[in-house]
């Protein structure tokens, strides 16, 4: 086994936090439960109120980024993208001025490009994700670059 590969038997899967959404999802509970209970006019719509509150956090589930047996695999709700690491071409992060980085951009050689949100992802796990793909990926398809560092909370 050389330095660039991943042994088979140890993919790399990556997933949002679950407690990314919880102080939203209490917030949301605690003002829309009582009303809800109230019994008044408006408490069938604090009930649906309360319920998307409840399952909020489960937003997050519905992405899981793999690493493994040669290709990344990125499931996005019922859509999954599979990129064999050998063709791709940049790793790159992205993101808009105000909140800075927040997405990973991946581009194969046929320019095919698969954007993987991060925002909800802990840093510890960005962190193991770039580590696997700069393992993986050709040499040089992993720009270091400051909004690289900025995404995986590096410094400079």
């Amino acid at each position: 086994m050389t330095d660039k590969a991943l042994p088979p038997s140890a993919p790399i899967s990556v997933r949002p936090s679950p407690l990314f959404g919880l102080p939203l999802a209490a917030g949301g509970l605690l003002i829309s439960l009582p009303k809800a209970l109230d019994g008044g006019s408006t408490a069938p719509v604090y009930a649906i109120a309360a319920v998307v509150s409840a399952l909020a956090p489960a937003v997050v589930l519905l992405l899981s980024v793999t690493i493994g047996r040669g290709r990344i695999t990125v499931r996005r709700g019922l859509r999954r993208t599979c990129l064999p690491l050998a063709e791709l071409r940049s790793v790159a992060a992205e993101g808009n001025s105000d909140r800075g980085p927040h997405t990973l951009l991946l581009e194969d050689r046929d320019g095919t490009r698969c954007r993987i949100p991060l925002l909800a992802v802990r840093r510890r796990d960005r962190q193991r994700l770039v580590t696997a793909l700069e393992r993986t990926a050709p040499p040089g398809a992993v720009r270091q670059d400051r909004a690289l560092r900025h995404l995986l909370g590096l410094p400079g």
